[in-house]
């Protein structure tokens, strides 16, 4: 599949003022990068798509119960068929939390690592 990039959140377009686009294992990663970036329950459209923020909001958090919370939110997207590993990396001064996953997708392997922030705007 192709999709059109995505960097920090905006559009990114060429120097022939076209879109960009991202295709096979990029696309699959930017999807995941976006469903982790939105709350379960923040988007108008699909109000299931998302990652559930309450366990990371939550003083003493439940690894375990985070983890779950994760799976829960990639299940949604049909072209990961698994996720091999999920390491976590909290900071408890900012609440921020580093992740590191490796996912067996459709095309191939997958290995990413993002920041998922928790600002309680």
């Amino acid at each position: 599949m192709k999709d059109i990039r995505i960097e920090d959140g905006d559009l990114v377009m060429n120097s022939s003022v076209d879109f960009e686009l991202v295709e096979d294992n990029d696309e699959v990663v930017q999807a995941v990068r976006n469903i982790l970036s939105i709350r379960l329950g923040e988007f108008v459209y699909d109000n299931e798509v998302g990652l559930d923020y309450s366990e990371l909001n939550n003083k003493n958090f439940n690894l375990d119960y985070l983890q779950g919370d994760f799976e829960d939110a990639l299940a949604k997207d049909s072209r990961i068929e698994s996720i091999k590993s999920i390491e976590f990396d909290f900071n408890p001064r900012s609440r921020t939390l580093f992740v590191k996953l490796a996912l067996a997708g459709r095309l191939n392997e997958i290995d990413l690592e993002m920041e998922v922030g928790n600002d309680t705007d």
